[in-house]
């Protein structure tokens, strides 16, 4: 697992070589639970923050710049004015990824944009459509997995079975 520690000094040294006036971070903390979010940024005080990191994004396999996108788009929050993605979040993100190239800080980044392995592991059930080829990774158990009679295949409509993993 990477070192979430080094991430964060080496994302902060290139925030503050653009001036970026992020506000103070009194903890860092890795997610293990987080499953469709990469990060968050709670304000704890007046100009004082806590900021989590999902742990899919410290695995040894995924591209360090992947986290570090992460950690900018959540420190960004941190600036005055910037709690929301619009307006000077949205400037400062443009800010960032224009001055180094390496950035492509984003609002919201797709599991297969990131492309992690674990999430692809983690599948418990594949919907199968009996008539085409149509296929659908499902994380948990729902409705779906319960009664797929109830469903039909939204390319063909046609019937649809479960397969547990």
């Amino acid at each position: 697992m990477k070192n979430l520690e080094i991430l964060i000094n080496n994302t902060i040294k290139d925030l503050t070589e653009l001036n970026i006036p992020f506000g103070n971070v009194e903890k860092w903390s890795v997610n293990t639970r987080a499953k469709k979010r990469w990060g968050q940024c709670k304000k704890i005080g007046l100009n004082t923050f806590e900021i989590n990191i999902s742990q899919l994004l410290l695995q040894d396999d995924l591209d360090d710049q992947i986290a570090k996108n992460v950690i900018a788009h959540e420190l960004l929050h941190t600036v005055k004015g910037c709690f929301a993605h619009k307006g000077k979040w949205k400037l400062l993100a443009q800010k960032i990824n224009q001055s180094i190239p390496d950035y492509n800080i984003k609002v919201r980044d797709t599991f297969e944009e990131i492309t992690i392995s674990e999430i692809e592991k983690k599948a418990k059930y594949i919907i199968k459509c009996r008539s085409c080829d149509f296929t659908a990774k499902r994380y948990k158990h729902s409705r779906v997995i319960d009664k797929p009679y109830l469903y039909r295949c939204p390319k063909c409509q046609g019937k649809i079975y479960i397969q547990k993993l």
